[in-house]
């Protein structure tokens, strides 16, 4: 009778567990739902698969892939924001490369001031803006948006919030909490650029 109850334990336990990570699925994927499209762009739903091997963590792997129409350079997003572009597509999978990577600066504006700058990562949880005006007004909890400049990104996706200014000779730096939580990075989107007739 005890082995019984045990093993019915155990079963309930391993149910349990199931549940909570279905539940944590739905939650994510109802706020990539809940996600503002553009009209001129098509959206493709992926998963992140695999991650590089690497301390920075700059690419990960997606499930889909050139039979999917995903090509270099297109905007992957989720949720919370801006993720990296298409660094590289096979048949069925895609590798992304991060805005964590060096390689990826994004051209970005202070939603409230519009003053401009450049973010880039110096570790997966902080980056830093530079070459922001010396008497730009900017405070701490200001959002980051794309600016559309630099020839990758569309304006207006989300990149993060100020934490903090610091003055260096003629300019201010920036140091920046990202929207996106690469360390929990599961579900995203792709965007797709439709073709005008």
């Amino acid at each position: 009778e005890n082995i019984k109850i045990k093993k019915e334990l155990y079963e309930l336990q391993d149910m349990k567990k199931s549940f909570l990570e279905l539940k944590s699925e739905i939650n994510r994927l109802h706020k990539l739902l809940k996600l503002k499209e553009e009209k001129k762009y098509k959206y493709h739903s992926g998963k992140v698969i695999g991650k590089e091997k690497n301390i920075l963590l700059t690419t990960v792997i997606i499930d889909k892939g050139a039979v999917d129409k995903i090509k270099k350079n297109m905007i992957v997003i989720n949720s919370q924001g801006l993720v990296g572009h298409i660094y590289h597509s096979n048949l069925i999978t895609s590798s992304v490369l991060l805005i964590t990577d060096p390689r990826s600066p994004v051209h970005v504006k202070v939603q409230r001031t519009r003053t401009q700058g450049i973010f880039s990562m110096i570790n997966e949880t902080k980056g830093i803006v530079e070459f922001v005006s010396k008497d730009s007004d900017i405070l701490p909890g200001d959002l980051l948006i794309t600016s559309g400049l630099g020839g990758i990104f569309p304006p207006g996706i989300r990149v993060g919030y100020v934490v903090e200014t610091k003055i260096n000779s003629s300019f201010k730096k920036l140091v920046v909490e990202p929207a996106v939580n690469f360390n929990k990075l599961e579900e995203i989107k792709i965007m797709e650029e439709m073709k005008r007739n």
